[in-house]
C-alpha cells in the first residue's frame, strides 16, 4: 500500500462542512478505509503480525465526544471534527509507516487487560486498540491527546516498536 507520509495531505477537508455532513463523510471514509463492501467487520494485519479488527458499530465511540467533558466525560453526543479530520492517519500509523511514531503495550487496570497505544509523537495523536481473547486486537478510538495525558498513558508501558524515520 502506498501512503503519502505528509500527514497534512491525509487530513480530510471538512472545514466548511456542517456537523451532519462531517459525520456522513466520516462514516463513509471509515467504511471505505477499513471494510469490504457490505461488511460490518474489517481486519488489518499490524506491523507485529497480529490482527486488528474494526467494527462498524464503533464509529460513534471513536469519532464522537462529549459536549461537556467536565460534567459528562463519557457522553458521546457531539461529532469530534478533529478526529474525523485525521481518520486517514489510522491505517498508516498501525502499519508503522509514519516517521516519529511508536507502539506501546500498556495495561488497563480498569478492565484488567492489555491495550495497545499507537502514537504520532509530533502531533500528539493516539490510536487505542483493545485486546481480544484470541490474542488479536480491536480498534477502539483515535484522537489528539495532551502531552501530560500521553506521559500518563505510556507510564509503566512497554514500547513494542519505535519509528524514528520514514520506512
Amino acid at each position: 500500500m502506498d501512503f503519502n507520509l505528509d500527514l497534512n495531505n491525509l487530513k480530510l477537508d471538512i472545514a466548511e462542512k456542517s456537523d451532519e455532513e462531517v459525520c456522513a463523510i466520516g462514516k463513509q471514509v471509515f467504511l471505505e478505509e477499513f471494510f469490504s463492501s457490505g461488511e460490518t467487520r474489517g481486519c488489518l494485519e499490524l506491523l507485529t503480525g497480529e490482527k486488528v479488527y474494526f467494527f462498524a458499530d464503533r464509529f460513534e465511540h471513536a469519532f464522537f465526544t462529549s459536549q461537556n467533558r467536565s460534567r459528562r466525560p463519557s457522553a458521546k453526543d457531539q461529532v469530534a471534527r478533529e478526529r474525523i479530520e485525521r481518520l486517514l492517519w489510522i491505517k498508516p500509523l498501525l502499519l508503522g509507516l509514519i516517521p516519529n511514531s511508536s507502539c506501546w503495550q500498556v495495561f488497563d487496570r480498569e478492565r484488567g487487560q492489555p491495550k495497545r497505544l499507537y502514537l504520532i509523537v509530533d502531533d500528539q495523536y493516539v490510536v487505542w486498540l483493545e485486546s481480544r481473547k484470541d490474542g488479536d486486537w480491536k480498534f477502539s478510538t483515535a484522537y489528539c491527546a495532551g502531552k501530560q495525558d500521553i506521559q500518563r498513558y505510556t507510564a509503566g508501558g512497554v514500547k513494542i516498536w519505535d519509528k524514528k524515520e520514514a520506512p
